[in-house]
């Protein structure tokens, strides 16, 4: 695995996120299909990149990364798509986020891209599978089961990610 990949699969996640936010205010109060469609299978696949960063980067990092440069983005976005300006105060706002994102957690933290270097993504089954085949290691899992279709569509769309990333 590549140190870089989560990182991949952030900027997957914030260009998502992107995409059904700016298809969000498009929809105009969800009255819009096409836009109202777009923004349902971008947070989809948004929150499918997002759990594969998780694998390797704390709940916190993760969060903080998408959520902030996202906010960045989406100002942008805003700005050139739908006319939004913002003043000083609102600027300043930002650019504190983004220093907090660059200069906490990615110069003095241990926690970002140190710590995926270092740790291996979640080994063995998911959740969802070991629910649906009930653990054979007696955990909390254990005799659990659930629809099956729940492991296949997640299996589904675990393999089309892997077909269409690597």
């Amino acid at each position: 695995m590549a140190v870089f990949l989560p990182y991949v699969y952030l900027v997957l996640a914030i260009l998502f996120e992107v995409i059904a936010t700016t298809s969000l205010k498009a929809s105009d109060t969800l009255t819009r299909p096409v836009p109202t469609v777009i923004m349902l299978v971008s947070y989809l696949v948004c929150f499918v990149f997002m759990s594969l960063v998780m694998r390797w980067l704390p709940v916190g990092v993760t969060y903080a990364l998408w959520s902030g440069l996202g906010i960045v983005l989406i100002t942008l976005v805003a700005w050139y798509r739908f006319g939004e300006v913002l003043d000083w105060p609102a600027l300043v706002g930002i650019g504190l986020i983004v220093a907090g994102i660059v200069v906490v957690i990615q110069v003095f933290s241990r926690t970002s891209l140190h710590m995926a270097s270092k740790t291996r993504p979640l080994t063995g089954k998911s959740k969802l599978t070991q629910m649906a085949n009930g653990s054979k290691d007696g955990g909390a899992y254990a005799g659990a089961r659930c629809p099956a279709s729940i492991p296949h569509f997640c299996g589904g769309v675990a393999e089309w990610l892997k077909a269409a990333v690597c």
